[in-house]
């Protein structure tokens, strides 16, 4: 596994960059982006690349596995990228970083709709996000028919005890969860 990490005030040049190293180098399974600062359009690029490589059938597999972009920071626009490409019926992440971002509710609406039809995701990482509420219940719906998330961060955040209650009801039905911070 070869791991590509970029950090400290890049911009959405960075996101050209990666999308070429993508295509170019088969091996990179991971790849770590912090302060990043790509930007939703950025987010769109390495999502649609992704997406080329993995389901182009004239094209050798890139299976990107994990993929981090933390304090970029990522918001619901990006968000709803990064769930068209996890709705994907061969999308290869196993590994989704996106702590330290500003997805807010919506965004995380976007992803817990792009998870409920994700076969491969295994780690999810939300803390840090400003999740409230309503985010946090829709991942709590999303849990109850997904068979293959192991571990949930939501560490960070400012949704209360509701919330809460509608993920332990959740549980009641997933057993493949085993981490939920």
């Amino acid at each position: 596994m070869i791991v590509v990490v970029l950090e400290n005030d890049v911009n959405e040049n960075l996101a050209s960059t990666v999308v070429k190293v993508m295509k170019k180098c088969r091996g990179i399974r991971c790849f770590v982006l912090r302060k990043a600062f790509i930007g939703e359009e950025g987010v769109k690029m390495i999502c649609k690349a992704m997406t080329q490589l993995n389901y182009d059938p004239q094209k050798p597999r890139c299976a990107v596995s994990s993929l981090t972009l933390c304090s970029d920071p990522v918001d619901a626009g990006g968000a709803s990228h990064l769930s068209h490409l996890l709705a994907q019926p061969h999308c290869s992440l196993q590994h989704l970083d996106l702590s330290q971002n500003v997805l807010g509710d919506e965004g995380c609406k976007l992803l817990a709709n792009g998870l409920s039809s994700n076969c491969l995701l295994r780690v999810l990482d939300l803390s840090g996000n400003l999740l409230v509420d309503e985010g946090v219940v829709a991942l709590a719906d999303m849990l109850q028919s997904n068979c293959t998330l192991q571990s949930l961060d939501l560490s960070n955040n400012m949704f209360g005890d509701s919330p809460v209650l509608f993920l332990t009801d959740a549980l009641k039905s997933n057993s493949t969860l085993q981490t939920l911070k």
